[in-house]
């Protein structure tokens, strides 16, 4: 019974001494990489949430007036910033163009993630693009 108890606890003491180990040795990334990681993500739920712009207005035969209204429509939509949470920056401006915004934390100015046109090469800060649709006929 004691030596039981005693390959037991020798057990857990080594798998708390290899944890211990790969914490102490694991690197952590870097800020810039959290942030470009940061952005990478952002870039990608925008061009979710133009794609579902789009197929919104060929099921709808309008654009949503809300990002809201978006999401709700459309499953699984991230419209929300993956750091502070708050939704991405969507205004209805008429019947035929809408914007989008986000705020990046790199630049990405001469190395694009991905190739969503405007979002893809981006600076610092709040960046915006506005897309307008042909008139339907």
């Amino acid at each position: 019974m004691i030596n039981k108890i005693l390959i037991g606890l020798i057990s857990g003491l080594i798998l708390l001494a290899i944890y211990l180990l790969l914490i102490a040795v694991w690197p952590e990334p870097s800020p810039e990489t959290v942030a470009r990681r940061n952005d990478e993500q952002r870039v990608e739920d925008l061009g979710l949430i133009i794609e579902a712009v789009h197929n919104f207005r060929g099921a709808q035969q309008r654009l949503p007036y809300t990002l809201q209204e978006l999401a709700e429509a459309t499953r699984n939509l991230r419209w929300q910033d993956p750091v502070t949470g708050e939704a991405y920056e969507y205004v209805f401006v008429n019947k035929d163009v809408y914007s989008l915004c986000a705020t990046f934390e790199t630049d990405a100015a001469d190395s694009a993630y991905g190739n969503l046109p405007g979002f893809s090469r981006h600076g610092i800060g709040h960046a915006c693009i506005y897309r307008t649709f042909e008139l339907m006929g």
